[in-house]
């Protein structure tokens, strides 16, 4: 994936793209040892901390919307006189 698509991905999906570095990053590290003696790094928790905050955004974004439809169906089925009880 060249550098305009990456871009375009963190863009339009940030969850799609949360994975996908998280999977790059944990490929490199497995086929490249080398790097895990990089110890001002901890490779592990970085890869981990990038997959948690697309789960936290699209988790965000899931609440969002369910909340709208809630208020949606409120709106379309609960009569107004229910509203002020």
């Amino acid at each position: 994936m060249n550098k305009a698509a990456i871009d375009l991905t963190y863009d339009r999906d940030y969850h799609q793209w949360s994975i996908e570095q998280a999977q790059a990053l944990r490929e490199l590290v497995n086929t490249h040892h080398e790097l895990k003696h990089l110890e001002i790094l901890d490779w592990d928790n970085i890869i981990e901390e990038i997959e948690a905050l697309g789960r936290r955004e699209y988790n965000a974004v899931i609440k969002l919307l369910m909340r709208q439809i809630e208020h949606r169906l409120k709106i379309d089925y609960v009569p107004l006189e229910e509203c002020y009880k």
